[in-house]
């Protein structure tokens, strides 16, 4: 079940130095219930690309690269995922995945593609980031060894020995019945910066106590060089930092959910930023600020603890008539846990055998619920002919996750 809040993102630039085009940050995805995020991927820099680093354009920027994908042991499955890939260039839209159990270079075409182009002193230099909708791959392949191929960029002067890069990651939503009741949203865009400080908020949210709050993001074309200046984020005025990531220096091409600083010009984070939020924050305030350097922001993800309105619904019995395929259905829908009220005209929709199976009917709650509430509906349904004479009936509230 998913609450959808519209927001605003606004952005406040200062002393920027170079022009730019770019796709500003907004939300992608929200979901409520026992869910979290994770994100798996890798760089295709075989080392960081400076000249200072002996960066071979030709022989250390590869069109392929690995990462495993692990979910907690106590997950039950992935909700969804999504795979970005990013790098110079107008940009390689038609890459390759491959992976367990038989997934051998599946061909993906880019669904939705961000583009920026910088306006630099060697005239205007594009840069690009793409995304695929993959979770019913990971739901079908599973967990193990993931690589993404055929992924070319521009290797060109306007980069070499100097912004030229490529990677990978996949961002996934999956669902786990030890973790509490937490929204997770996931937003994407493609925004550069150099030199230069941002500020914005994520809104559409609501905190019910801070206790596992977590940002991730994934960031382009960092550097672990020294004299790039002061390089940051903070939430809500509070630095983002951990053991890889000193403060002052978080565009440091870093994996923290494997632990490498060997991750060359891509940054994969996440932060617990518990200690920097209250019940009751409806968005959270970001700061972020790059040095003498240019960084691309493409992917936000958030968990939080949110209760919001919970509906379930039970079948309490139903009534046939003889020599008919009319079938009256008496149910219960409930908001329960929640902590907020649940609206009326959330969509009770009902399938033959499974939640993917025939849909038989659908009707909304009449009035809303107040947290704890229930009312009692009823429906009557035509059943085909086709489904025979023995069948289960599902009844699912909130299909379509518009809460």
């Amino acid at each position: 079940m998913t609450l959808q809040r519209s927001f605003l993102v606004f952005f406040f630039l200062v002393g920027l130095q170079w022009g730019y085009s770019q796709v500003p940050i907004t939300q992608n995805l929200s979901f409520n219930g026992r869910f979290d995020f994770l994100m798996f991927g890798n760089t295709n820099n075989k080392k960081g690309n400076s000249t200072a680093l002996d960066f071979n354009c030709t022989v250390d920027n590869v069109s392929a690269s690995s990462a495993d994908f692990t979910l907690p042991a106590s997950a039950s499955g992935v909700k969804k995922a999504f795979l970005y890939w990013s790098g110079t260039g107008n940009g390689d839209l038609d890459v390759k995945l491959s992976g367990p159990n038989g997934l051998n270079n599946l061909p993906l075409t880019s669904q939705k593609t961000y583009s920026h182009i910088v306006s630099a002193n060697a005239g205007p230099q594009p840069y690009f980031s793409a995304s695929y909708d993959v979770t019913q791959i990971l739901q079908d392949y599973g967990q193990g060894n993931y690589t993404l191929s055929d992924l070319d960029v521009d290797r060109g002067p306007a980069y070499c020995s100097q912004t030229l890069y490529s990677g990978w990651v996949i961002v996934v939503v999956y669902e786990d019945a030890t973790l509490p009741l937490n929204t997770v949203k996931l937003y994407d865009g493609f925004v550069g910066i150099s030199a230069t400080t941002i500020n914005f908020s994520l809104g559409g949210i609501k905190i019910t106590q801070p206790n596992g709050a977590k940002l991730g993001f994934v960031v382009w074309e960092g550097d672990d060089l020294p004299n790039l200046g002061s390089e940051g984020m903070s939430v809500n005025g509070h630095p983002l930092m951990n053991n890889i990531n000193p403060n002052g220096e978080l565009y440091n091409g870093t994996n923290s959910y494997t632990g490498s600083t060997a991750n060359y010009n891509m940054d994969m984070d996440f932060f617990d930023i518990s200690p920097y939020v209250s019940a009751g924050d409806t968005q959270l305030d970001i700061k972020a600020t790059a040095g003498n350097d240019i960084v691309f922001f493409n992917i936000y993800a958030i968990t939080f603890n949110n209760e919001l309105p919970d509906a379930t619904v039970v079948i309490n019995n139903h009534i046939g008539i003889c020599e008919s395929r009319d079938i009256t259905i008496n149910y219960t829908v409930y908001n329960s846990p929640a902590n907020d009220t649940l609206p009326a005209n959330v969509d009770v929709s009902f399938y033959a055998n499974s939640p993917s199976g025939i849909l038989l009917g659908t009707q909304k709650t009449s009035v809303p619920l107040l947290i704890g509430d229930s009312i009692v509906q009823s429906i009557t349904l035509t059943i085909p002919s086709g489904l025979g004479d023995e069948f289960d009936i599902i009844a699912v509230v909130d299909d379509g996750n518009s809460i």
